[in-house]
């Protein structure tokens, strides 16, 4: 009797309890703005592996980057197994599926002739701290936000990043 709108709604208020609040938000805005969007209406038992395989051919032809479609597959393929194990479905049709080749971009790390000149040019500022610290770690934003004093091991010359500070 379900649709897979419907399933979604129940599977987001009901197993993805153990998640992170953001991972929920975000997982949230997958569903409502593609996953629903798109086969919403469908009815769970009648999802099969081509009408997902033209959900993801769709969100190509969008202009959605690989990894995003990559981030919508894991969710849709996680919601559908929680419907097989609870007996909703026999198999899950987005087992099947190929999904567009997420290609890592190459990583060019400052030469110290830009390291020096981009310290110099933060001399001063007050988020002098925050950008030295940043550069030398490679943090993301919301782990160097993070941090706070208790983090740092001055003995051993350590940090340990343990929280993110998110809104």
């Amino acid at each position: 009797k379900y649709t897979v709108k419907d399933w979604a709604i129940l599977w987001l208020n009901e197993y993805t309890g153990n998640l992170k609040p953001l991972t929920v938000k975000q997982y949230t805005s997958y569903i409502n703005n593609h996953i629903i969007a798109s086969i919403g209406n469908v009815k769970l038992i009648r999802l099969d592996t081509p009408i997902v395989q033209k959900f993801y051919n769709r969100l190509v032809k969008e202009g959605l980057t690989p990894k995003t479609i990559k981030n919508i597959h894991g969710i849709l393929h996680s919601m559908l197994e929680t419907a097989v194990e609870v007996g909703y479905i026999r198999v899950n049709p987005s087992g099947a599926c190929r999904l567009p080749k997420v290609e890592k971009k190459q990583v060019k790390p400052l030469e110290n002739t830009d390291i020096s000149n981009l310290l110099g040019a933060l001399k001063g500022d007050k988020y002098e701290s925050l950008y030295t610290v940043d550069l030398f770690t490679g943090l993301r934003q919301s782990e160097l936000l993070g941090l706070t004093w208790d983090c740092i091991d001055f003995k051993r010359g350590t940090m340990h990043v343990y929280r993110q500070l998110q809104h």
